[in-house]
């Protein structure tokens, strides 16, 4: 196997072709002239130390893009965190927000949701905390965020809930809502927005509005409010 390296000035890379290595030789077949380079975000090759594979994303070839993915750096030397149980990966994984919300900073799912490995099984973040902080969660319940982040683990974010009610806090309108924003209807004969929210499968009605943001923050405070009263 030949040990040459690149002919172009100053480049020690590893022979390709034509005397030229893969970054100097896709150069070549691309400008015609090794010394042009490509676009100045778009590098010819992988920009990780030492390789010369076609970049994929983020300036990175498959291999050195999945490693930052993973570990969060290139280097094949990384040693990931270890901790000695799951309180202590807990705690090293969240952070507070301004808003209040304690979020999750680990490995989510593609939902958002916090994982984290507890008692050998994984676990979502957000139960763990609930589990930890308040007690165990019963058959048939969900733990629904009241926020609607669902990377946070504030337990006073958090509520006991059946899967209807789950829905009923979910983020969002209705599909083909002209606002926009749950919980607020045009009303065509008042020329208003109506706030109207659906909480145990009764309909409240909480005013029409000019301005259809106050409506929705009306509309948000008269469903959490009428969905923690259902609770007790």
């Amino acid at each position: 196997m030949s040990n040459r390296t690149c002919t172009f000035d100053g480049c020690q890379n590893k022979l390709l072709a034509r005397g030229l290595c893969g970054k100097h030789y896709r150069r070549w077949s691309k400008h015609g002239d090794p010394a042009v380079g490509g676009h100045p975000e778009r590098p010819d090759v992988c920009t990780a130390e030492g390789c010369d594979r076609d970049p994929i994303s983020k300036g990175l070839c498959g291999k050195h893009y999945q490693r930052l993915k993973k570990t969060g750096t290139t280097h094949l030397d990384y040693e990931p965190k270890t901790f000695r149980n799951a309180e202590e990966s807990f705690a090293a994984q969240t952070r507070r927000m301004e808003s209040g919300c304690i979020e999750w900073t680990g490995r989510t799912n593609r939902k958002g949701y916090g994982r984290l490995s507890s008692k050998g099984k994984m676990m979502l973040a957000h139960r763990y905390a609930w589990t930890a902080q308040v007690g165990e969660i019963p058959s048939g319940m969900l733990v629904d965020h009241m926020c609607w982040n669902p990377a946070c683990v504030n337990v006073e974010h958090m509520r006991l809930c059946t899967q209807s009610q789950n829905g009923q806090n979910r983020e969002g309108a209705e599909r083909g809502s002209r606002s926009g924003i749950r919980g607020v209807h045009w009303h065509p004969s008042s020329g208003m927005w109506q706030v109207s929210v659906v909480v145990s499968g009764k309909r409240h009605r909480g005013g029409y509005f000019h301005d259809k943001e106050e409506a929705g923050r009306v509309a948000a405070e008269m469903r959490s409010r009428l969905m923690t009263h259902s609770q007790n």
